[in-house]
């Protein structure tokens, strides 16, 4: 597995990179957080600080934010439904590695190009312009990199895990983008989850959506303390190891019953 994952990883980089013109439109579509950025900079000029957040600390967010999104925002789901309706995941069953490291690798490497295109762009932003602040030092800074990290692996494997649903529903588009419709309040994008009220940030909290989104970037802006970071990793570690049995058990029931015509 070691010694494939490497050639994966360049085919799916060459394969991103072959398909410019798909790549700027899911950028473009991903940018979104800065439109409920204005949202929010209204509010704060209008109202002055809410529940503690400045002008400058919307800004930080919503920036963070649009640069963990591009990151976390796995697509998984549509190849692997597409493959199982097309008959192209017989193919894939024949290989020596399992169908599922196919679709891993192919993402991963999506969000390589991704992140070599924002990431610099970000830190440049948080250098160049005042009003953009992360102050946290080497420490912090680190594990607010391990919080995304951890988030993609969440994402990735709850979007596996519903992907699995394909054996048995033609549905699993429509299921999986209501799925993270719902989580997207939860999750920090609409807005910070700090400012939900209860019992709604109490649910953001524990729930798997924040993992992905609202808790790496707060980590970063300084605004967690020590508990607040412990327990935000031990949610998103129980989550994973639920999306992943989930993904396995659904996995090993669907595909005996998995057959196809075409391809």
């Amino acid at each position: 597995m070691l010694r494939t994952y490497p050639g994966l990883l360049r085919a799916a980089v060459a394969q991103t990179l072959a398909y410019r013109a798909q790549l700027v439109i899911w950028v473009i579509g991903g940018i979104f957080p800065l439109v409920l950025l204005t949202v929010w900079l209204s509010v704060a000029d209008e109202q002055g600080a809410t529940a503690g957040w400045t002008r400058a600390d919307f800004i930080s967010y919503y920036v963070a934010v649009t640069v963990v999104f591009q990151i976390v925002n796995t697509h998984v789901v549509w190849p692997w439904d597409r493959d199982l309706r097309s008959g192209d995941l017989s193919f894939r069953l024949l290989r020596p590695l399992p169908p599922v490291h196919h679709y891993i690798a192919d993402d991963v490497g999506h969000r390589l190009v991704t992140a070599t295109g924002l990431v610099p762009l970000f830190v440049i932003a948080a250098v160049w312009f005042d009003a953009v602040r992360y102050p946290v030092g080497p420490g912090t800074a680190a594990l607010a990199l391990l919080a995304v990290l951890a988030g993609y692996g969440l994402a990735v494997a709850m979007a596996l895990a519903f992907a699995m649903i394909a054996f048995w529903s033609t549905q699993v588009g429509n299921l999986y983008m209501l799925w993270w419709g719902g989580g997207a309040f939860l999750s920090g994008l609409i807005a910070p989850v700090s400012l939900l009220p209860e019992p709604l940030r109490s649910l953001a909290v524990f729930s798997p959506f924040r993992s992905t989104l609202d808790f790496p970037v707060q980590l970063a802006m300084g605004r967690l303390s020590g508990a607040e970071t412990l327990l935000g990793f031990a949610v998103t570690a129980v989550w994973l190891l639920v999306f992943v049995i989930l993904h396995r058990l659904l996995w090993r029931h669907g595909v005996v019953h998995y057959q196809a015509v075409g391809g």
